[in-house]
């Protein structure tokens, strides 16, 4: 068994031979390749190392300017994507930058494919959710999808044109492009292309894979899934090291081996 590695020169495509490997690759941020001008133009929220110093960047850049400025800038932050973390960056922006350049100075709009924030979430957490949001100032928009962005325009389906400064990608998570090279290769992944495991994170095609956190889809019998949330990727680490050192030791190679310890998301 070995990995091929891929490289533009000869000398990078090398062969690693393993009894076992691990994949954990995380995920990409939805349609930030196939929405013309998202990915050029705007501050995408995965991998999420990048998106902290991006955002430790501009933040710097802000006082920088408005310390060489007399009259106050004006931000203007669009937040693409209305789920938890679009509504958590569309606050938090407002509260990191509103010291800097002023409550008068900046606004926030928040974009939501659905027809409300948090569907799933009770009525009385929805409200709380508006007020929050109210009391900052933050504009919401319902139904809409972004045709293309511009180096400072965001271009919605419907023709409609939104102004902005900064532009922030949080459109949840879609797989990664190097999960879809090896389903090609036969790995095992769902339709969307998230890698199949089961409830030891072993892959179901190739019992000597291991996946975990996002780039994965655990198959647990009559449950379903955890989110694609960096929280549930901390707890698996524990799990996923034990069965890797469990496999490696066992080598029997079964794919549903009782040695291996279940990872049981909470």
């Amino acid at each position: 068994k070995r990995i091929k590695l891929a490289g533009e020169h000869q000398q990078d495509r090398q062969e690693i031979p393993f009894d076992a490997v691990s994949i954990d690759i995380g995920s990409a941020s939805r349609g930030l390749t196939e929405v013309p001008g998202a990915k050029e133009n705007t501050i995408p929220t995965r991998p999420i190392s990048d998106l902290v110093k991006r955002m430790e960047m501009e933040t710097k850049m802000l006082k920088e300017k408005q310390t060489r400025q007399d009259e106050p800038q004006n931000v203007r932050v669009v937040v693409v994507g209305g789920g938890a973390a679009g509504i958590e960056l569309s606050m938090g922006t407002w509260g990191r930058w509103t010291p800097i350049v002023g409550s008068d100075n900046i606004q926030v709009t928040l974009l939501d494919a659905g027809d409300e924030l948090v569907p799933n979430e009770s009525n009385a957490n929805r409200e709380a959710l508006k007020k929050c949001l109210q009391e900052r100032g933050i504009s919401v928009l319902h139904s809409v999808k972004v045709e293309r962005v511009e180096k400072d325009c965001l271009v919605l389906q419907s023709g409609e044109r939104i102004a902005f400064t900064h532009c922030l990608w949080a459109t949840g998570a879609a797989s990664h492009p190097l999960a879809t090279c090896l389903q090609q290769h036969g790995l095992s992944t769902t339709e969307h292309g998230w890698i199949r495991v089961n409830q030891y994170l072993q892959s179901l095609s190739h019992p000597c894979v291991f996946a975990a956190g996002d780039c994965s889809s655990i198959e647990i019998p009559g449950g379903r899934s955890p989110p694609k949330a960096g929280v549930f990727a901390v707890r698996a680490g524990p799990i996923l090291i034990e069965n890797l050192t469990r496999y490696l030791e066992h080598h029997d190679g079964h794919q549903s081996s009782p040695t291996l310890k279940p990872y049981v998301p909470q």
